[in-house]
């Protein structure tokens, strides 16, 4: 078994290869990881016993990083194609996401709410009235702070949705 074990570490199954072998019960909390990256929320909240229904993610590399990880789960590559409408809502109780942080960040070029991703954030309020779970995580740089207009609109969108916000910056 540690032959098997090293020999997908160091040759991970092509994009859509591999078959759930994992025949545990399902937990009865679920999460969709939405603009997920590498998923490292998904990856945290699977050690605290939160199952992963799906991932939502159009990078490439980051996709096929995702397949190979968390195989069984649900895949969509681009949100905006509402593959995500198809999935099973029960039990799904937390929604997170990494939008875009190139629209602010000093690492791209902070253009803001004229960036045509700066709506991701509140575009996820589609998904929370989809799938109304009870706790809606979003992470971003801080610099996204720096633009209320592209706050207000998302925190409209999710009390529109019938959720209460609670902003906690933290800063490493």
């Amino acid at each position: 078994q540690q032959a098997v074990q090293n020999d997908r570490a160091n040759n991970p199954p092509a994009v859509g290869e591999g078959v759930p072998t994992d025949t545990k019960p399902r937990p009865k909390w679920l999460m969709v990881d939405t603009f997920a990256g590498a998923s490292a929320f998904a990856r945290a909240l699977e050690q605290k016993g939160v199952g992963l229904l799906g991932v939502c993610e159009n990078d490439a590399t980051c996709t096929k990083l995702l397949k190979w990880a968390h195989k069984g789960v649900l895949h969509c590559g681009d949100f905006y194609g509402n593959e995500w409408q198809q999935w099973p809502k029960e039990n799904v109780r937390i929604i997170t996401g990494g939008p875009s942080c190139t629209c602010y960040s000093p690492a791209g070029k902070m253009l803001g709410g004229k960036d045509a991703r700066s709506t991701q954030g509140e575009d996820m309020a589609d998904m929370t009235t989809h799938f109304q779970p009870d706790i809606v995580i979003i992470e971003n740089v801080t610099q996204l702070l720096d633009h209320q207009d592209v706050m207000d609109r998302a925190v409209e969108r999710f009390w529109a949705a019938g959720y209460q916000i609670r902003m906690r910056p933290v800063v490493h």
